[in-house]
């Protein structure tokens, strides 16, 4: 499986130049598996946890939006909430960390596809599958 390295020059970098693979959390613990996947508002990087052996999701606020405290606030709280659930359809969260780009949430990797990908490519769900 091929990983994905760390610039050491990327904090030197203005945030507009920052490429996906440049905004991975700075930390010995967690290795990037893939690059990582957008959104609107932030990325989500799979990796692995060395010290536990488990694949895991690191979700992060884009910096572009790093200094919007209302979508921060917004972000850790989704964090917060989170935790505090278990349920076999909900990711578990393991944690809420932050570094010099801003903060970011270690969670359950689920394999598959998004709910998005999902309702584009089947439309609709039939109700008994859309409430497992």
């Amino acid at each position: 499986m091929e990983t994905y390295g760390q610039d050491p020059t990327r904090h030197r970098q203005s945030h507009d130049q920052l490429t996906g693979t440049d905004l991975f959390p700075e930390t010995d613990r967690y290795q990037m598996l893939e690059k990582p996947l957008q959104g609107g508002m932030g990325l989500v990087f799979k990796a692995l946890d060395q010290r536990l052996d488990r694949t895991v999701a690191i979700k992060r606020i884009r910096p572009e939006f790093a200094q919007d405290n209302q979508l921060i606030s917004r972000f850790q709280r989704e964090a917060t909430t989170m935790a505090k659930f278990r349920h076999p359809h909900l990711v578990q969260i393991y944690e809420l960390d932050s570094d010099a780009i801003g903060p970011f949430i270690i969670m359950d990797w689920i394999e598959g596809s998004n709910l998005a990908s999902v309702l584009k490519e089947q439309g609709a769900l039939q109700t008994d599958l859309a409430i497992q």
